[in-house]
């Protein structure tokens, strides 16, 4: 007897997180992870949802891609989505900090400079369940 098709939703790759118009926080995801998880779902035969911050790693054709770039935008989409999804996947590497202000214009170059940043609230905690729904992250 056949599995019927599970419904995938992938997070993928990293946030940045803006300081001026030309500087961001992020980190060194590819969205490798992400990639190789929606190929074995939809290799699998799930049908296959992916929400991915930036990268070059292409994403598989067959997979519905939302791209997005801050982790703000990452929960929007992710609660979204969610409703959806029989499994959310949470690969994304999700930044844990933002500046605490974003400034309009290129700040200046300094000898010395500070940041003060605040955190990231944890996205995953913070999405809507659903009985049966399974939840992984890492």
């Amino acid at each position: 007897m056949r599995r019927r098709a599970l419904r995938v939703l992938i997070a993928s790759g990293p946030t940045r997180e803006p300081i001026d118009p030309v500087r961001f926080l992020s980190n060194y995801s590819t969205g490798l992870m992400g990639r190789c998880l929606a190929v074995e779902a939809l290799r699998r035969g799930h049908r296959v949802r992916v929400v991915s911050g930036p990268t070059s790693v292409p994403l598989p054709r067959g997979a519905r891609v939302v791209w997005v770039e801050q982790a703000q935008q990452m929960q929007q989409a992710l609660r979204r989505q969610v409703r959806w999804a029989d499994a959310l996947i949470m690969a994304a590497a999700v930044c844990d900090f933002r500046p605490s202000t974003r400034s309009r214009q290129k700040l200046p170059r300094r000898p010395h400079a500070s940041l003060s940043l605040s955190v990231i609230p944890d996205i995953v905690g913070a999405l809507p369940r659903r009985k049966g729904q399974v939840i992984a992250g890492f």
